[in-house]
């Protein structure tokens, strides 16, 4: 899975820092996580799959996951 955009944002940079992560770090645990949660089977979390093209980047998916909260 691909970050999709600048893993220097200052937004990702700064939740990093206060985790005490390096950015690229903090981008393979977002995407662990992502990759966790795709195995759900719960029908909710399967909804929400089956609207992420399978091209998507960990950016897209972040972005959607954003939008809904």
């Amino acid at each position: 899975m691909e970050i999709g955009f600048n893993v220097e944002n200052e937004v990702f940079s700064r939740a990093a820092q206060r985790q005490g992560v390096e950015i690229h770090a903090f981008w393979e645990e977002i995407r662990f996580a992502l990759d966790e949660a795709r195995k759900s089977k719960e029908p909710a979390a399967r909804a929400f799959w089956e609207t992420v093209p399978e091209d998507a980047t960990t950016a897209d998916i972040v972005r959607r996951i954003v939008e809904m909260v």
